[in-house]
């Protein structure tokens, strides 16, 4: 009995197999080439003076006229720092829902910068340079896999969340002056684009716009807090 059992058991499986495999189709059809469970981001750039939208173009726009009568720069201190990333969960048509992390050092020798009117100009200036440390975490949704030629892959994404740092400089600590705020805590925003190469999918080179602010006075009775513009490299794996 339990050898026909066996027997039994040794030709069904063949048909068992192929049904399991046709009902898992159409869910990997709908995973991501590039879908990755963890990612690390090494970056840098330049801390703006400016608001987010006029970073977002990179201040290609910017007019110091519109900041000060006199002598008001477009960037002033600058940023390296480290963002990790784990997904939560996919859904169809290469969205991800993903968890991120990240810690960055804002350096440079504005201490405060710039003037910005009609409050008056605080502008200091150190002969060392000065160190402030970030850290954020939020959730990002990201849209990958967009396919540019047979040579390249795009991805656009965005993260919201919180941010934290250990003291306010150049153009940060300004509007703290100015709005009589406390940037230690603000919401945190980092819309970006990458690109990568089809045959590596894996790593991308990234364009990403870290920005700080207090969603109009909601958090630390701040408007904007600090801007930035940078670019880096995202390994995937």
């Amino acid at each position: 009995m339990l050898c026909r059992h066996w027997v039994l058991l040794f030709l069904l499986a063949p048909i068992y197999a192929y049904a399991v495999e046709d009902q898992t189709e159409p869910e990997v059809a709908n995973v991501s080439t590039t879908a990755r469970q963890n990612a690390i981001l090494v970056f840098g750039g330049r801390m703006s003076t400016t608001d987010f939208a006029t970073t977002m173009l990179y201040n290609t726009r910017f007019d110091p006229q519109t900041e000060s009568p006199g002598y008001a720069p477009s960037y002033d201190n600058d940023i390296f720092g480290v963002e990790y990333e784990h997904e939560l969960r996919q859904f169809p048509h290469d969205l991800h829902l993903r968890a991120e992390t990240g810690i960055a050092d804002r350096f440079g020798h504005y201490l405060v910068c710039c003037q910005s009117l009609p409050y008056p100009d605080q502008t200091v200036q150190t002969q060392n340079r000065i160190h402030t440390i970030e850290i954020w975490a939020g959730g990002k949704l990201r849209w990958d896999n967009i396919h540019v030629g047979s040579s390249f892959l795009l991805e656009f994404a965005g993260t919201v969340g919180l941010s934290a740092v250990s003291r306010a400089i150049g153009r940060e600590r300004q509007r703290q002056i100015d709005d009589n705020g406390n940037a230690h805590l603000l919401y945190y925003l980092a819309p970006e684009m990458g690109i990568s190469m089809s045959a590596h999918p894996n790593f991308e080179l990234v364009l990403r716009v870290p920005h700080r602010s207090g969603g109009g006075r909601t958090l630390g009775n701040m408007e904007e807090g600090y801007n930035a513009n940078v670019v880096g490299v995202r390994y995937s794996y």
